[in-house]
């Protein structure tokens, strides 16, 4: 074999190898969609892997994060339907100084009912434009305003910034909704991973606050509601077949702008007080989950630090503080109407059925939607024409049959 055929084998034995990382994802058999799954996880590795590597080459002339950002945005933004998109009258615009943007239908006659919505993607990428085609969809089939929210990013803002501007949209559709033609009285709050934290978030604090109107519901799709306990059933299941305590501290990290030390307190899991440890003991617990989700012999981690240093106190208060961690409320009585929804193959799944249970057990009329065979982020995919996932279609019923029931 001369040189070029030497050259050509290994660049394709390295082709190969490449294609077998991207596709290669094992899938617990009971999940549905598997090769539209299996497809969807090797465009977002094959985004991580270009960014990086733009970013390494000196290609982009970004730094790491902007990269990142880019290429996931583009990959998780679906333009809406044409149809949909004429029925709605959309405009971006800033409220309480925080931008926005506003889709409202055309055909409207008086003050509609709103959703505020904040998009996920881990406080750190995502934006108002990835979720065009389901806040269009929602606005359109309910016949509601939705006003999606561009709160401030990580890192470059981290927290509290982007929850000070989830809660300043918030105040404004309550106190001064009506001029954008909605009805302050009938307003949702809501949003799916990171925006069901922030969305959840700012619930508690409109409570404590005593803001009147107060919102009459929450959408809280597959959110992050606690930080405390890395090791639900869920969190070990997913670990066994991907590394998702990475990009876990990754985010986290982003969002609390963490110095190195403490990143890697992160991912050690060694970074509780015993006044953490005690208090996520109570308040996450596991023995609220429906008991087949409890593997026998399951026993979660102790996070507790092996000395109580100042980086451990930062942590663990951080951990402590229900504008990150709403689980860590022990309080949660007089809270909105709430659907909460967890999908099976998503690391945060156990803390959306614990977050529902304690919500109950507090009085609050709670429902659960339970995605048996789907995925973190389906919301993204709910139309079943251009990805082909089956909850799709499912998971957005739900929610514009529950914004049917509850606001209207």
């Amino acid at each position: 074999m001369g040189k070029c055929g030497t050259a050509l084998f290994v660049v394709s034995g390295v082709l190969l190898a490449g294609l077998g990382y991207m596709l290669y994802t094992p899938l617990p058999d009971h999940l549905g969609n598997q090769w539209q799954l299996k497809t969807m996880f090797a465009k977002i590795k094959l985004s991580f892997v270009v960014s990086e590597l733009f970013y390494q080459l000196g290609l982009s002339g970004k730094d790491r994060t902007d990269v990142i950002r880019g290429n996931i945005n583009y990959l998780m933004t679906s333009p809406p339907s044409q149809e949909e998109q004429a029925a709605l009258e959309i405009y971006d615009t800033e409220l309480n100084g925080v931008p926005v943007r506003v889709y409202k239908p055309k055909s409207a006659t008086g003050a509609l009912p709103g959703l505020v919505y904040y998009h996920g993607g881990g406080w750190v990428v995502l934006n108002i434009p990835a979720y065009d085609a389901p806040c269009v969809h929602i606005a359109r089939t309910a016949n509601i305003i939705v006003i999606s929210v561009e709160y401030r990013l990580a890192p470059e803002h981290p927290f509290p910034a982007g929850f000070d501007d989830c809660l300043q949209v918030a105040l404004y559709a309550l106190k001064q909704g009506r001029d954008l033609g909605l009805d302050p009285t009938r307003v949702a709050i809501g949003g799916d991973s990171a925006g069901g934290n922030l969305a959840a978030a700012v619930s508690l604090k409109l409570r404590d606050q005593m803001i009147k109107p107060a919102p009459k519901s929450q959408l809280l799709i597959y959110g992050v509601f606690q930080m405390c306990d890395k090791s639900l059933p869920c969190m070990k299941l997913r670990e066994k077949y991907e590394n998702t305590a990475a990009m876990s501290v990754f985010f986290h990290s982003a969002y609390f702008n963490l110095t190195k030390t403490q990143s890697e307190l992160l991912m050690a899991r060694k970074y509780s007080t015993p006044e953490l440890v005690q208090r996520c003991t109570k308040l996450v617990d596991y023995k609220l989950l429906p008991k087949e989700l409890i593997p026998d012999g399951y026993e979660p981690e102790v996070t507790l630090a092996s000395s109580v240093t100042d980086d451990v106190k930062y942590i663990s208060r951080l951990m402590s503080d229900t504008r990150v961690a709403p689980l860590m409320e022990e309080d949660l009585k007089n809270l909105p109407t709430s659907l909460v929804v967890a999908a099976e193959w998503d690391q945060l799944r156990d803390e959306s059925f614990i977050f529902a249970e304690r919500l109950k057990h507090a009085g609050n009329k709670v429902q659960l939607l339970y995605l048996s065979d789907s995925f973190h982020g389906i919301l993204n995919a709910f139309d079943f024409e251009k990805f082909g996932f089956d909850a799709g279609p499912k998971i957005m019923s739900s929610i514009v049959d529950f914004i049917n029931k509850e606001l209207k």
